[in-house]
């Protein structure tokens, strides 16, 4: 193994794994071993994250800024009601006090990790259905490649449900780059809440979503996101204002709708680059992806 490892970890539950491929043939995967990358810690970068440092300066006007429609009032409303409770529970621990709460969950440096963590060695066994031969190899993996696995698996799944809606014009799939992660007001999740209520004000649902936050080799930390929503007719080639999401975002964001295949747009931001925000997802999907009103009814 390489000098880069260090720690050997302890085996996982699951050592098996059998995989078919077209050729006739059988791969077998067995874990083998799992172990720290001694060079991880001097790969990590420290960048600012300006968002942060503004929400801890006692004189920033506003933690959360939604343009005042009606739909941000009511997640204004929810918003609220979900602080004081917070709140009210943060109140009532003796050790911790409301203030150092927040100031710890408002970190002000973003950590960027360029290399993976864990490096994991694999046996693959090839065996041959037709000649009865067996290969055995060593198969190298790291946590980048797991994880980029897991995110593939999540845009197959949602690629493979809405594309053949598309297809059929049944629904319209819209791609949203929004930048600036650490200066925009919102979070991914207040931003998501925020487009969900002001579609549903202008009797549009968004039947699913997925997202991945992608670091740049300059260390520019963005998201691109794929929303499927009822059919939405445009006229004269405009993107209507409901689809304009710069005010819910607090950054600049670009919008583009699918004209051809959801997948090619999406693969290419979903495994671009490997680097990661030390304990931020890399990615995520709505919790279930629904089908238009129409087959609903049926």
């Amino acid at each position: 193994m390489s000098n880069k490892i260090s720690a050997t970890l302890d085996a996982p539950t699951k050592r098996n794994k059998e995989v078919s491929t077209p050729k006739g043939e059988i791969t077998l995967y067995a874990w083998k071993q799992t172990e720290r990358n001694e060079s991880y810690m001097s790969n990590l970068v420290a960048i600012p994250n300006q968002k942060a440092i503004k929400l801890n300066d006692i004189n920033y006007p506003n933690r959360l800024k939604f343009e005042h429609d009606a739909s941000t009032e009511i997640l204004q409303k929810k918003i609220a009601k979900r602080v004081r409770f917070e709140s009210c529970l943060i109140n009532h621990k003796s050790e911790e006090t409301k203030t150092s709460k927040y100031q710890r969950l408002q970190r002000e440096i973003l950590i960027v990790e360029r290399e993976p963590k864990y490096l994991t060695t694999l046996d693959r066994v090839v065996i041959d259905v037709n000649t009865g031969e067996i290969n055995k190899f060593n198969y190298l993996t790291d946590s980048f490649k797991q994880s980029n696995h897991r995110k593939i698996r999540a845009l197959d799944r949602f690629c493979g449900f809405y594309q053949p809606l598309y297809k059929q014009r049944k629904v319209s799939l819209f791609f949203v780059t929004l930048t600036g992660y650490d200066k925009a007001h919102s979070d991914i999740k207040q931003f998501l809440d925020a487009v969900k209520f002001r579609l549903k004000y202008n009797n549009q649902n968004v039947l699913g979503y997925i997202w991945t936050l992608e670091v740049s080799e300059n260390n520019h930390a963005h998201y691109h996101m794929c929303f499927a929503t009822e059919r939405v007719n445009i006229v004269g080639g405009c993107i209507p204002n409901m689809f304009k999401f710069e005010s819910l975002w607090g950054a600049r964001t670009e919008i583009e709708f699918v004209k051809k295949n959801v997948r090619h747009y999406l693969s290419k931001y979903f495994a671009k680059h490997n680097y990661r925000l030390f304990e931020h997802r890399s990615y995520g999907t709505s919790n279930k992806l629904n089908l238009p009103n129409e087959f609903q009814k049926i």
